[in-house]
């Protein structure tokens, strides 16, 4: 077998220009889509010139290369047409049923579209893969295009690495998008996919980390996951108690009190100065008929004056009352004073006194 093949519709166009339809044709024309058969008798001349396809492909091998060549024509259908999940569905399938490297390049190219990078590098490493026997030009043509496309492709395949803090590494157990990872895996470069990806791990005590994280192709990023067991919450001491409010002011009272007395003794000035000036008047009366005689100037002088201070008393006597009572009514009614203060007055004929406690 060559290692070139004519497509009926290219006319000319080699394996190298058109990998999807060599790759078909491959499997088409090739008698062993894997390694090549040990050589056999020669068969009779009736298999020459009648049914050798079919003794070729007789049993369930032969089957399966049949299903395997059906599967790969459909999916170079769609692989033209855009519709790479589907067709790397059906290369898949026809992988697992006949192992060439043609399919494999076909299913690599196919993963490579979708983003899935890491199953496209493996992939085209087993397209690699010394064959035992005879090997066919295509599958070798298959093998250095394989080649060709892991080394462009390897850059572009993102890698993430997992650290752990806090605790032992090897004790953790730990997962990247739900796949366990070994305690060998972290501290390592791990390829991934593109895209977004979750870490987890939980530490033996039941510590737990989590993140979450974007790479783009090429990108190498570190995650690192603290597992260190929380400091104990420091204790809480108790906050001192409130100061008792102050005791209510006593000044309100006091004043209250003073005020009052000294209403009290401007009434008791008003009346006695009062009492002064009627006497004076009584005197005035009996002297003055209806004139008043020249020794009667001093107890007029006398009523005068004790008419003043019995008015000035009794002003001084209501306002310092007056403003008492108000004081005592605003003053607060658990008041010890009231208890102990008091207030007093004593009058004489000239001369008044207060006497009281506060």
């Amino acid at each position: 077998m060559t290692s070139r093949y004519r497509s009926p519709r290219a006319g000319c166009r080699t394996y190298a220009r058109r990998p999807f339809a060599a790759g078909a044709l491959a499997i088409a024309l090739s008698s062993s889509v894997g390694r090549a058969a040990p050589s056999s008798p020669k068969r009779p001349p009736a298999a020459e010139h009648g049914a050798g396809d079919s003794t070729d492909e007789a049993g369930p091998e032969g089957e399966g290369k049949r299903e395997a060549r059906q599967l790969a024509r459909q999916a170079l259908e769609l692989m033209h047409a855009g519709r790479w999940n589907e067709a790397e569905e059906l290369l898949a399938k026809a992988y697992a049923l006949v192992p060439a490297p043609t399919v494999a390049v076909l299913d690599a190219r196919a993963l490579e579209k979708l983003g899935k990078l890491v199953e496209a590098e493996s992939r085209y490493a087993e397209a690699q893969k010394p064959e035992q026997g005879e090997v066919s030009g295509a599958f070798r043509e298959a093998a250095e295009d394989a080649a060709r496309r892991l080394e462009r492709l390897r850059p572009r395949i993102p890698t993430i690495r997992v650290g752990i803090a806090g605790v032992d590494p090897s004790n953790v157990v730990a997962s990247l998008d739900g796949k366990a990872l070994s305690p060998a895996d972290l501290a390592l470069p791990i390829a991934v996919d593109p895209g977004v990806h979750v870490i987890v791990a939980t530490s033996p005590d039941g510590a737990h980390a989590e993140d979450r994280l974007n790479v783009e192709e090429g990108e190498s990023k570190d995650v690192s996951l603290d597992l260190a067991a929380p400091a104990p919450p420091a204790p809480v001491s108790p906050s001192p108690a409130e100061p008792p409010p102050p005791p209510p002011s006593h000044a309100t009272r006091t004043w209250g009190f003073i005020s009052l007395a000294v209403g009290t003794a401007g009434v008791a000035t008003g009346i006695t100065a009062g009492l002064v000036m009627l006497g004076a008047k009584s005197d005035l009366d009996r002297a003055c008929t209806p004139e008043c005689p020249p020794g009667s100037a001093s107890e007029l002088s006398r009523f005068r004056t004790s008419r003043i201070v019995s008015m000035v008393g009794y002003g001084v006597g209501a306002a310092g009352v007056g403003t008492g009572v108000v004081l005592l009514l605003l003053s607060p009614r658990h008041d010890p004073v009231r208890a102990q203060a008091g207030a007093g007055v004593v009058a004489g004929i000239g001369s008044v006194a207060v006497e009281g406690s506060f």
